[in-house]
């Protein structure tokens, strides 16, 4: 394993350039030293970098920002952009308070023989970057039902109500039919109650012989 590794690796900047483009790089120490590091680039007039100097814990990591002015980009033009990092070890035990606070310091007084280097290539793309393809799995699951339902046939929409409403058709007309039912009682038994009162009311007639 490398004692220090960037990611990425190959910093991209894609077009235009008109703009101000911005990349998050991260120093990771695999070693049990601390780091001092510093950035340098071929081309600082174009770039930004927060931090310039700094140190990474054992076993930890940096992040360090850096930043594309904007330009008269030359899509002909072959650019030759590059980073580069100059690394050095201290042990825990060995690195000073004032190292820490001030690490431009260290790297004055310390000769670059000493120092490691990592190259960092830039890669200057003259069309505009893709956008990330959405994965389906990262959608959720009312945002993709809801365009399939649109695309259906119209024919299934009846259908699709039909379903929906059927169990309050069935409700509906059974209450129809028992109202139907109870009406039809209701005015048996009226009418059965009105003849048995005419009934009762009527003059006996039989046997009786009428003489003017």
């Amino acid at each position: 394993m490398e004692p220090l590794v960037t990611i990425p690796q190959i910093l991209v900047f894609n077009a235009p350039y008109n703009r101000l483009q911005s990349r998050e790089m991260t120093l990771i120490n695999n070693t049990e030293q601390v780091l001092m590091f510093k950035l340098k680039t071929n081309n600082a007039q174009h770039y930004v970098v927060k931090p310039t100097v700094g140190l990474v814990e054992p076993y930890s990591t940096s992040k360090v920002l850096i930043s594309l002015c904007r330009f008269d980009f030359q899509p002909r033009t072959c650019y030759q952009h590059r980073f580069i990092v100059e690394t050095f070890y201290i042990p825990v035990d060995g690195l000073q308070q004032c190292d820490r606070e001030a690490p431009k310091a260290f790297f004055k007084r310390t000769p670059r023989s000493d120092m490691g280097v990592v190259r960092i290539r830039v890669r200057l793309e003259a069309t505009p970057a893709l956008p990330p393809k959405e994965r389906l799995a990262d959608v959720p699951a009312q945002a993709v039902a809801e365009p399939l339902l649109g695309k259906q046939p119209a024919l299934e929409e009846p259908q699709k109500a039909k379903r929906i409403r059927g169990p309050r058709s069935w409700f509906l007309w059974t209450l129809l039919i028992l109202a139907f039912v109870v009406a039809v009682l209701f005015i048996g038994i009226f009418r059965n109650d009105d003849t048995s009162k005419a009934s009762s009311h009527s003059p006996v007639l039989d046997n009786v012989n009428l003489s003017i």
